[in-house]
């Protein structure tokens, strides 16, 4: 999941957040967490 929001004065915040799965199992690849690897800025 990617995203955007506008902060106002010219900044904004941007994201992204992925999820894996086990493809032998069809399972979480991340346990205890629903996105495993995630990045987040703001400018």
């Amino acid at each position: 999941m990617k995203g955007t929001e506008d902060l106002g004065s010219d900044n904004k915040a941007i994201f992204q957040l992925e999820s894996g799965f086990d493809i032998n199992s069809g399972g979480q690849q991340f346990t205890n967490a629903m996105f495993g690897r995630h990045q987040a800025w703001v400018g």
